[in-house]
């Protein structure tokens, strides 16, 4: 593989993981939360990512490329979608099992 590909690999993993770090009192700030609050959840988010690259790694490593992409983006997909519409269904006691008061 071409030397900048481990560059640019690198580069993206420092900004994902360590921007948020920096921001932290910033992050805190905006969401109305206390600084630790907001460490102690930029901790389980790289928790959460140290353990379950290498589970996921091994879970797909029989799926084709195009199979582990497209799941991949379904999931972001569907994710993004119901972070979009869960404060419509919060209200309305619909979802109960999102914490919703």
């Amino acid at each position: 593989m071409p030397f900048v590909i481990y560059v640019f690999a690198i580069s993206a993993l420092g900004l994902a993981e360590f921007v948020p770090i920096g921001l932290t009192d910033v992050m805190a700030q905006g969401l109305g939360v206390g600084v630790e609050q907001t460490g102690a959840a930029v901790t389980t988010y790289a928790l959460g990512a140290t353990f379950s690259a290498p589970i996921l790694s091994a879970l797909t490593a029989s799926w084709s490329r195009k199979k582990v992409m497209l799941t991949t983006a379904v999931g972001s997909l569907s994710a993004a979608f119901a972070s979009a519409v869960g404060p419509l269904y919060c209200g309305s006691g619909a979802w109960p099992v999102c914490g919703c008061r």
